[in-house]
C-alpha cells in the first residue's frame, strides 16, 4: 500500500494513474476483508467454546445469541472453505458478497457481546456471590454446571471457607447425587493425598437435614440451575453451623465443661463451633458472677460491713458477702485451669505428631490458648479493678457474645442467634462457615483491643474504617480477626494504578448483595478518577442501605488502607470512613501468646518472650538502618516465637530432667539459635560481628546440636551437590538450610547478593535435596519440589500481571498471574503434592513488587487488573532473587525474609575445583559406592580428561599465580570495570583453558602418560602452557593495550620470583594477606619452574600457544600468523568498510578468542571495548568464517526504542520449531545469534531494568523465553536448544547500563582501539585494493600510502587536541571518522579529469565533512584547517591555497589564512541565473553523486553551484509531494520543506 501510494505521488504517474488508482482500490479492499477475517476469527475463537455448550441447560438463557452465533459460525466456515480451496490472497475480493457477510458478522458480535454480559448479570442477580467469579471463571463454571463434581474447583471463590463438597447419592438412584456435608482441606499439611479427609486435617461440616427439617440439596434435580442449588448449600451452610453452636453452647452452659472436653463431643470438633461456644459461655460466666458481686455488694451494705468491718458481731449469713469477688477469682482460677489442661493437649499433640506437623485439633487448641488468654487478661483487670456491675465501662468495652432466644410456639420450634456486642453497639453472627487451618487466631493486646474497638463502635454510623499505620503493624491481621469473630468474610483488594473500576464495583455491588466485607488496601495508589468514582459506589451504597433501598441480608462495610493519617483524602471521606490510626504492638505479648499457643507454659513463655524481644529490640536499634532490606518487626518476633516452641518440643524439653545445669541452659541456646538462623542470614558480611557479640551478651557462647532431621537433610544435600556438579562447603549448606527454614515460616524469600554469590545454586540445590528426601522417605516429613523461573525485568507489567482489552472487552492473563494460578491449584487424586518454587530473577521494583502485598501476607490472594483474586490453596513459596532490595516496595520487603549472601574473596577457588572435577577421570571401583555421583547416574563425559596428577597441576597453578593476577587487577588496573567480579573473570580462564585443552589433548588417554614419560610431559607442557595463555587472555585482557603490558610485565616477575611481591608491591602483598593468600610452597607435582617459558623478546600478549607447532608446540607471535593470512578484496566497489575485514592483530586475536569459545561448547561471548574499536565487524566475520552446513546465523542490532517483542519476533524468524514448545536450528546444527549494542535499550522504572537485556539473560540463564501472540489468552513458553548468544557493548557504558548478573554469563572479549600501525595496514590494503580494481592511474595508486598517512595522522592530532567540553559537546572522535573519510574517498571512480590533485580536494572535503561540521568555534575550525595544511604539506607535498583554485583561475598572490577560511564559507544566498562563483573565497568543495542528472550515482565534485541547488530543488518537491501523499490521512497542511546547508558553527 505504500509502495502505491508513493507511485501515485509520483509526477510520472499520469500515464498510468488509473491503474494506479485501481490498484489502490483493490488492495483497500482487501484490507478491509482481511481485517475483518481476523477480527471475526478472534472473536469465533472465544465464543465458539461458549456456544458449543449451549445446549447445557445452564446456558438455556441465550436462545438469541446462540442463532446469531449459528450465523456467524456458518459466515466463518464458509470462509475458511473458500480459503481451502483457493489459496491465493485475492481471491477474497473476487468472491461475491464475501465482504459484506464479513461486516454483518462482525456487527452482529457487539450484540452477542451484550447478550452474554446480561446473561451473567442474570446469574449474578440470581446468587449475589457470582459477583466475586470473574466472566472467563463463571463461564467455565456454567459450562461445567452439568456435572455437580466439576463445580467444585470454583467453589473457594464463592465460599472461602468451603474446600469441596460430599457428594451420597440417594436411594433411588446412584445418580442422584446430594450434597451432605462440605470440607475444608488445610493444604498446608505437605505429602498427603486426598483419599482420606482425615489424613489430610479437613473440617468437614455435615448437614443437619433431619434437625433442621430441611431438603436434600440435590444438583442433578430437573430444572435446578447451578446457581440454584449453591444457593441451597450457602443457606444448609450457615444453618448446620448455627444449629451445631446451638447444641455446643446448650452442652456448655449445662455441664460446664473446659474446651479439652468438648472435643470428645462429635459435633463440637470444628474450630468455629468451639470459639464461638467459648466465648458465649465465659461471657454469660463472668456477667454470672459481676451479678453475684452486685449482690454481694448491696447486701454487704445493708448490713453495714463495709463501714464497719472490725465489729465482731458479725452473723454467719453476712460472713457469705464479707468478699464481692470471691465468685470472678473463683471463676480466674478455674479458667487458670482450663488454660493449663489446654497447653497440656497441645503439647500432647505436637508429642504424637511426627516432626511436629499440625493438624486440624492442634490448630484450633491453638486458638482457644489464645482466645483464653486474652478471657483471663480481662477477668485480672475486672478483679485489679474491683469491678462487681454488669454495666461498668470496663466490662462494657470488652467484646461479648450473647445467644439469644427468638420465641416460638414451644420448645422445638425456638430458635437462637448468636450476637456479638462492644460497648452498646450489637453486630449479629453472620454464621459464615470459614472452616478452621488455624485462622481463626489473633494476638489480643492492648493496642488491638483498642482498634477493634474503635472499629466495632465505627460500624453503626459509618461505611467502614480508614485504617493506617506503619508498616507491618497489622492491619489487615486486625481485620481479618474482626471479621473472622463475626463470622463475616473479608475480601481484600490490592489496588494498583492501573486496576479500573470496573472491577472494583463490580466486586463492591456483589459484597454489599452478600453481605460481605471489603478490604482495600493501598487504595491511595488508583487512579484519581477511579478512586472517587469508587468512594461515591460506596457512599451510595452506604446511604441506600440506610434508607432500607438496599435489600440486603447482613450488614457490609467496607475497609481502606493507604490513606495518609491527615491526608486530603482521608479528611474528604471522613463521613463514610472513620479514621482509626495504629502503631505497633507490644511484641513482648504478641510472643508470650504464640508460645503459650505452642505448648509452652505461662511463667517460660514470659521469660523466653522476654529475651525474643530484648534481642530483637537491640538489634533493631543497632542495625536498622544499615541496609534497606533490614527488618525487625512483628513479623519477625512471630517467627521467631513459633520457632522457638517448635525447638523445644523437638529437643523434648518437657520430657528431661530440668536439675541437671546442662539441660536447664536448654532453652537459652534454644532461644540464641533461633534467632541465629533467622536473623543472621540476612546480616551483610560487615554486621554479622556485631550480630554476634549481641547474642554472645545476651546469652553467652552456647550452641545447640543438630537433629536427626538435619542429619538427614546434610546427607541429601551433599548428594544433590554430586548430582549438580557443586562444592558441599558448610557456608553453602547454611545458607541452603536457612532457605529451607525460611519457606517453612514465610510466604516469599528473597535471596540477594551480587553475581555468583550462590542465589540461583542455593534454590536449585533445596529443590533438588527434598526431591531426594521425598523419594527416600515416601513423603514422611519431606515433599517434592516444582519450580519455575521467570526473568522479571523481561516483562512490561501488561505482560507479567496481563492486560484488559476494552474493544474486545477480554481479558489476557499475564507470565506471573497465569504461573501462580497453575501453581495455586491443589493436586487431586495424586499421591505427590509437591511444594512450587515461583522465581522471580531481576531487579526488584516497586512499579510490580507492590502487586503483590495480598499475595504474601494471610490471605494469600493475588489481585489482578480484571477482578480476579488468586487464590494460594498449595504450598507456594515465591522466591526473589536480586541484588538488592532498595527500589522494592517497602510493605512488601516486611512480608518476606530475606537472605543476604556476602562477598567472599575465595569464591573462585570453588568454581575452578568444581571444573577440575568434572574433568577429572579415574577407575571407579564397582564396590565403592562412595565414588558413584548418583543412583543410576554415569560420570559426566567432556572432550578430554585428566589424570589425579594433572588435576593437582592446574590447581597448584591456580594457587601460584591467580590470586596475585586478580589482585593485581584490582589493586593497580583501574582500567577493569568495576561490576566485573573475580569470579567472572575465573569463568573466562576456565572456557579459554577448556578450549585449548580440547586441542591440545584431543584424543589422548589420561592414563597413557603414567607409563610413557615423553607422553607425560608433553601432556604437562601442554596444561601449563594453556592455562598461562588462558590467564593473559582472561584476567589481563580486561584493559587497554598500556594495561595488558602491564600485566604481562608483572607476570613475568612472578613468575621468575614469587617473592617480588614482597619486595616491590607492598601494597598488593596487604591486600593479597587479607584476601588469604601466602606465597606457596613448590613441592609435589609442581616445583615452580615452567617446562616452556614466556619468551621475553616482546610483549607477553603479542605471543600465541601453538600446540601442533614443533610438534611438541610452541610460543610463537601473533604477526606470524598474518603472513600466511591473504586478504580478498570485494568483488564490487560498493562494499562498506564496516563490511570489509582486514587481517590484523587484533582480528587474529578476536577470531582464536571466539573459535575456542565455540568449540568449548558454545559459551556466550561479549565483546566490549571502546566505540570504533571493531567489535562488530569482528564479530561478523568471526560469524562469517562459520562452517554453513554446521551453523546458522543471525544479527540484531539494538536501539533505544527496541523491544522484546522484536527479539522474540527476530528469534522465531531464525529458528525452527522442533517440537512442541521446543525451537532451535535445523537438526544437526547450531545457531550463533549476534545482538550488537546491547546496552542501548531504554531503562524503565526505579530499578532501572532493561527489557531487552533482562529477555537475552533469559536465553542464557533458562534457555527459554515467553512469547506473546496474538489472540490468544496466556503467554506461550518456548525453549530453545543449540543456541549461542554473542553480544557487544560499548565499554564506557559497561559499568553504567549493563546488569552486572548479564556480564557474569559471558565470556568477556576486550577489543582495543587500534593503534597507528594497525589502522594504517588496515587503510592501506583497502585503497590499495580499491584503486587496482577500479583502474586508476599509477599516479593515483602511488598516492595510496600518502592519503593513508595524512588521514591517521590526522584522526591523532584530532584526538589528542579537540576533546570533549561544552564548547565541543560534539568533538568525541575515535577511528570510527578515520574510517568514514577512507569511505568517502573509496567512493571515487577512475576518471581522465581525476588525478593527484583531485584526490587530495577530495581528501580535504571528507575531512571538513567528518570533523569540521561538529566544530562550534572558529578558533576551532582555524586549528583544523591548519592542521589539514600540514597534512597536505607533509604527505600530499601540496599546499591547500593553490589546492582550492577552480581549474580555469589563474592563480594569484593570496595567503593561506583566506584559502583556511574558504574551507568553513557558505553561500549565503542562491546564486542568480547570471552570475557565477568563481572565486575561491566564496566557492565551496563539495563532493555529491545527485547534483549531476546524467551521472547519476557517480561521486563527483560539485563544480557549478547553480546546478547543485537545482538538483537539491528537484529532490526537495519529490519528497514534499511523497509525504503530502503519506500524510493526506492525518493532514493536509504540510507545507513546503526547505533544504538548507547545517553549519554548526555559533
Amino acid at each position: 500500500m505504500l509502495c502505491t501510494q508513493m507511485i501515485q505521488a509520483n509526477k510520472y504517474v499520469r500515464p498510468h494513474a488509473k491503474r494506479a488508482a485501481a490498484w489502490e482500490v483493490r488492495l483497500n479492499q482487501l484490507q478491509e476483508t482481511v481485517d475483518n477475517l481476523l477480527g471475526l476469527q478472534d472473536a469465533w475463537l472465544g465464543l465458539e467454546p461458549i456456544f458449543q455448550a449451549a445446549s447445557n441447560a445452564a446456558f438455556g438463557g441465550m436462545t438469541t445469541e446462540a442463532k446469531l452465533f449459528d450465523q456467524i459460525d456458518s459466515t466463518w466456515r464458509t470462509a475458511v472453505l473458500s480459503i481451502l480451496e483457493s489459496p491465493v490472497v485475492f481471491t477474497l475480493v473476487e468472491i461475491p458478497g464475501m465482504l459484506t457477510s464479513l461486516v454483518e458478522a462482525n456487527s452482529k458480535l457487539a450484540s452477542i457481546r451484550r447478550g452474554l454480559l446480561s446473561y451473567l448479570h442474570t446469574k449474578r442477580e440470581a446468587f449475589s456471590r457470582f459477583y466475586l467469579v470473574s466472566d472467563a471463571e463463571l463461564l467455565k463454571l456454567l459450562a461445567d454446571a452439568a456435572d455437580p463434581q466439576r463445580v467444585q474447583p470454583h467453589l473457594h471463590k464463592c465460599f472461602p471457607g468451603i474446600c469441596d463438597l460430599v457428594f451420597e447419592s440417594g436411594s433411588e438412584s446412584e445418580t442422584d447425587l446430594g450434597v451432605v456435608a462440605v470440607l475444608d482441606a488445610n493444604l498446608n499439611t505437605l505429602g498427603m493425598t486426598y483419599s482420606n479427609h482425615t489424613t489430610l486435617g479437613c473440617e468437614r461440616l455435615d448437614f443437619a437435614y433431619t434437625a433442621l427439617k430441611s431438603k436434600r440439596v440435590m444438583p442433578n434435580t430437573p430444572g435446578c440451575h447451578v446457581e440454584c442449588w449453591l444457593k441451597d448449600v450457602e443457606t444448609m451452610s450457615q444453618s448446620s453451623l448455627g444449629h451445631y453452636i446451638e447444641i455446643a453452647i446448650k452442652l456448655q452452659l449445662s455441664t460446664g465443661a473446659s474446651a479439652v472436653s468438648l472435643f470428645s463431643e462429635a459435633h463440637i470438633s470444628h474450630e468455629q463451633v468451639l470459639i464461638v461456644t467459648c466465648q458465649v459461655y465465659w461471657t454469660y460466666a463472668v456477667e454470672a458472677a459481676l451479678r453475684r458481686a452486685t449482690v454481694a455488694t448491696a447486701e454487704a451494705e445493708e448490713a453495714g460491713l463495709l463501714r464497719a468491718r472490725s465489729t465482731k458481731a458479725v452473723t454467719q449469713s453476712t460472713e457469705v458477702y464479707a468478699d464481692p469477688q470471691a465468685t470472678l477469682r473463683s471463676l480466674l482460677i478455674l479458667e487458670q485451669q482450663h488454660l493449663d489442661e489446654t497447653i497440656l493437649a497441645v503439647r500432647d499433640q505436637a508429642r504424637d505428631i511426627t516432626k511436629n506437623r499440625p493438624t486440624r485439633v492442634r490448630s484450633a487448641l491453638n486458638a482457644v490458648i489464645i482466645l483464653s488468654l486474652h478471657q483471663r487478661d480481662v477477668m485480672c483487670s475486672l478483679v485489679e479493678g474491683r469491678v462487681c456491675d454488669v454495666e461498668d465501662f470496663e466490662w462494657m468495652a470488652q467484646l461479648r457474645y450473647y445467644m439469644r432466644i427468638e420465641p416460638g410456639s414451644d420448645e422445638r420450634t425456638q430458635s437462637s442467634r448468636v450476637e456479638s456486642s462492644c460497648v452498646y453497639n450489637v453486630l449479629p453472627y453472620a454464621y459464615e462457615y470459614l472452616g478452621g487451618r488455624g485462622l481463626n487466631r489473633l494476638v489480643y493486646t492492648p493496642l488491638t483491643l483498642r482498634c477493634l474497638r474503635a472499629i466495632f463502635c465505627a460500624l453503626k454510623a459509618h461505611a467502614g474504617c480508614a485504617v493506617s499505620g506503619p508498616p507491618a503493624s497489622g492491619l489487615t491481621s486486625i481485620l481479618n480477626g474482626l471479621a473472622r469473630a463475626l463470622a463475616i468474610h473479608l475480601l481484600s483488594l490490592n489496588c494498583t494504578a492501573f486496576l479500573d473500576c470496573v472491577p472494583i464495583s463490580m466486586l463492591l455491588h456483589g459484597a454489599s448483595l452478600s453481605g460481605i466485607w471489603m478490604c482495600l488496601e493501598s487504595i491511595g495508589c488508583l487512579n484519581l478518577n477511579v478512586m472517587t468514582i469508587v468512594v461515591a459506589q460506596i457512599r451510595e451504597s452506604f446511604e441506600a442501605s440506610k434508607k432500607k433501598q438496599l435489600q440486603t441480608r447482613r450488614l457490609t462495610r467496607v475497609f481502606v488502607t493507604g490513606f495518609g493519617v491527615g491526608s486530603p483524602q482521608q479528611t474528604s471521606t471522613a463521613e463514610i470512613f472513620r479514621p482509626v490510626s495504629l502503631y505497633e504492638p507490644e511484641p513482648d505479648v504478641l510472643a508470650t501468646v504464640i508460645l503459650c499457643s505452642q505448648g509452652v507454659n505461662r511463667f517460660e513463655s514470659c521469660k523466653f518472650a522476654s529475651h525474643i524481644t530484648t534481642a530483637i529490640t537491640v538489634f533493631d536499634q543497632m542495625l536498622s538502618e544499615r541496609e534497606n532490606h533490614y527488618r525487625f518487626g512483628l513479623k519477625l518476633v512471630a517467627a521467631a516465637a513459633r520457632r522457638t516452641a517448635f525447638e523445644l518440643q523437638r529437643h523434648g524439653w518437657y520430657e528431661k530432667n530440668r536439675e541437671a545445669e546442662s539441660e536447664a541452659r536448654l532453652p537459652n541456646r534454644i532461644v540464641a539459635q533461633t534467632l541465629f538462623e533467622i536473623i543472621e542470614p540476612a546480616l551483610t558480611f560487615r554486621d554479622q560481628n556485631l550480630f554476634d557479640s549481641v547474642v554472645d551478651a545476651i546469652f553467652g557462647s552456647l550452641k545447640v546440636t543438630e537433629s536427626e532431621s538435619k542429619e538427614s537433610f546434610a546427607v541429601a544435600f551433599r548428594v544433590a551437590c554430586q548430582k549438580l556438579n557443586q562444592q558441599p562447603l558448610d557456608s553453602f549448606y547454611n545458607k541452603v538450610l536457612c532457605m529451607h527454614n525460611a519457606i517453612l515460616s514465610w510466604s516469599g524469600v528473597a535471596l540477594i547478593g551480587d553475581s555468583f554469590s550462590g542465589k540461583t545454586s542455593t534454590w536449585k540445590n533445596l529443590g533438588t535435596t527434598l526431591d531426594l528426601l521425598y523419594s527416600k522417605h515416601l513423603g514422611v516429613r519431606w515433599c517434592g519440589v516444582t519450580s519455575v523461573a521467570l526473568l522479571i525485568g523481561s516483562f512490561t507489567l501488561s505482560e507479567l500481571y496481563g492486560s484488559f482489552d476494552h474493544s474486545r472487552h477480554e481479558w489476557t492473563d499475564g507470565v506471573f498471574s497465569t504461573y501462580y494460578r497453575d501453581m495455586s491449584k491443589s493436586v487431586r487424586d495424586t499421591i505427590k503434592i509437591n511444594h512450587c518454587f515461583l522465581v522471580l530473577d531481576g531487579v526488584m521494583d516497586v512499579s510490580w513488587t507492590e502487586q503483590l502485598h495480598t499475595a504474601l501476607d494471610e490471605s494469600s490472594a493475588l489481585s489482578l487488573g480484571s477482578g480476579e483474586l488468586i487464590h494460594c490453596r498449595s504450598r507456594l513459596s515465591i522466591v526473589f532473587e536480586s541484588e538488592h532490595l532498595r527500589t522494592a516496595a517497602p510493605n512488601m520487603v516486611g512480608r518476606i525474609s530475606v537472605l543476604h549472601f556476602g562477598n567472599s574473596h575465595m569464591k573462585w577457588h570453588v568454581q575452578f575445583e568444581t571444573w577440575v572435577q568434572l574433568h577429572f577421570c579415574q577407575s571407579r571401583d564397582p564396590g565403592n559406592t562412595s565414588q558413584s555421583i548418583a543412583p543410576n547416574e554415569e560420570p559426566p563425559t567432556t572432550a578430554f580428561a585428566l589424570n589425579e596428577e594433572e588435576c593437582r597441576l592446574l590447581e597448584a597453578l591456580a594457587q601460584w599465580l591467580l590470586e596475585p593476577c586478580l589482585a593485581f587487577v584490582r589493586q593497580d588496573l583501574w582500567d577493569l570495570p568495576a561490576l566485573v567480579a573475580d569470579e567472572s573473570l575465573v569463568q573466562s580462564l576456565l572456557r579459554l583453558l577448556d578450549g585449548m585443552l580440547r586441542i591440545c589433548l584431543r584424543g589422548a588417554d589420561p592414563s597413557a602418560g603414567a607409563s610413557d614419560v615423553k607422553e607425560r610431559r608433553q601432556r604437562r607442557q601442554h596444561i601449563e602452557c594453556a592455562f598461562i595463555w588462558s590467564l593473559l587472555w582472561s584476567v589481563g585482557a580486561s584493559g587497554p593495550d598500556v594495561s595488558q603490558n602491564r600485566f604481562g610485565i608483572f607476570l613475568r616477575e612472578v613468575m621468575s620470583d614469587t617473592l617480588i611481591i614482597r619486595r616491590r608491591y607492598p601494597k598488593l602483598e596487604e591486600m593479597l594477606i587479607a584476601r588469604g593468600w601466602s606465597v606457596p610452597e613448590f613441592t609435589g607435582v609442581f616445583s615452580g619452574i615452567l617446562q616452556l617459558a614466556l619468551p621475553t623478546k616482546a610483549p607477553a600478549h603479542d605471543y600465541e600457544y601453538r600446540p601442533r607447532d614443533n610438534e611438541t608446540g610452541a610460543w610463537r607471535l601473533w604477526q606470524e600468523s598474518l603472513q600466511s593470512a591473504k586478504y580478498s578484496a570485494p568483488e564490487t566497489g560498493d562494499a562498506a568498510i564496516c563490511d570489509v575485514l582486514v587481517p590484523t592483530v587484533f582480528t587474529a586475536r578476536s577470531e582464536l578468542l571466539l573459535d575456542l569459545l565455540m568449540n568449548a561448547g558454545g559459551h556466550p561471548a561479549l565483546l566490549y571495548g571502546p566505540p570504533g574499536s571493531g567489535k562488530t565487524v569482528h564479530a561478523r566475520a568471526a560469524l562469517s568464517r562459520l562452517p554453513r552446513k554446521k551453523y546458522r546465523t543471525a544479527y540484531v542490532c539494538c536501539h533505544s526504542t527496541t523491544s522484546t517483542q522484536a527479539l522474540s519476533h527476530h528469534l522465531k524468524n531464525t529458528l525452527v520449531r522442533r517440537r512442541k514448545g521446543v525451537h532451535g536450528p535445523p537438526t544437526n546444527q547450531t545457531a550463533v545469534l549476534f545482538v550488537d549494542d546491547v546496552n542501548l535499550p531504554r531503562a524503565r522504572g526505579l530499578g532501572q531494568a532493561q527489557t531487552p537485556v533482562e529477555f537475552v539473560r533469559g536465553l542464557i540463564a533458562n534457555g527459554s523465553w515467553h512469547s506473546f501472540p496474538k489472540g490468544e489468552s496466556m503467554p506461550t513458553l518456548r525453549h530453545i536448544e543449540d543456541t549461542s548468544i554473542w553480544a557487544a557493548i560499548n565499554g564506557r557504558a559497561i559499568s553504567r547500563r549493563l546488569s552486572p548478573r548479564l556480564i557474569g554469563h559471558f565470556t568477556l572479549v576486550l577489543t582495543s582501539d587500534p593503534n597507528e600501525a594497525t589502522l594504517a595496514r588496515m587503510y592501506t590494503v583497502l585503497v590499495e585494493s580499491h584503486f587496482a580494481a577500479q583502474s586508476f592511474t599509477s599516479d593515483i595508486g602511488a598516492a595510496a600510502s600518502a592519503l593513508v598517512a595524512a588521514t591517521v595522522w590526522t584522526l591523532r592530532e584530532v584526538i589528542s587536541e579537540l576533546r570533549p567540553t561544552p564548547l565541543r559537546q560534539l568533538c568525541k572522535f575515535d577511528p570510527r571518522d578515520a574510517t568514514r573519510c577512507i569511505q568517502g574517498v573509496m567512493r571515487c571512480r577512475a576518471d581522465d579529469d581525476f588525478d593527484r590533485n583531485g584526490l587530495a580536494r577530495l581528501w580535504v572535503h571528507e575531512v571538513v565533512r567528518t570533523f569540521g561540521d561538529r566544530l562550534c568555534t572558529v578558533e576551532d575550525e582555524t586549528w583544523l584547517a591548519n592542521q589539514i595544511q600540514s597534512a597536505l604539506l607533509r604527505h600530499f607535498k601540496l599546499d591547500l591555497s593553490t589546492l582550492l583554485l577552480e581549474p580555469n583561475d589563474s592563480p594569484r598572490a593570496t595567503s593561506n589564512s583566506s584559502a583556511q577560511s574558504a574551507l568553513f564559507q557558505l553561500p549565503s544566498t542562491y546564486p542568480r541565473s547570471n552570475t557565477k562563483q568563481s572565486s575561491y573565497e566564496t566557492r565551496q568543495l563539495l563532493f555529491g553523486e545527485f547534483h549531476n542528472a546524467l551521472e547519476h550515482g557517480v561521486y563527483l565534485e560539485a563544480r557549478d553551484m547553480e546546478q547543485l541547488y537545482n538538483a537539491l530543488e528537484h529532490k526537495q518537491d519529490d519528497l514534499t509531494s511523497a509525504m503530502e501523499k503519506e500524510g493526506s490521512y492525518r493532514s493536509r497542511s504540510l507545507g513546503r520543506l526547505t533544504l538548507f546547508p547545517l553549519n554548526a558553527r555559533a
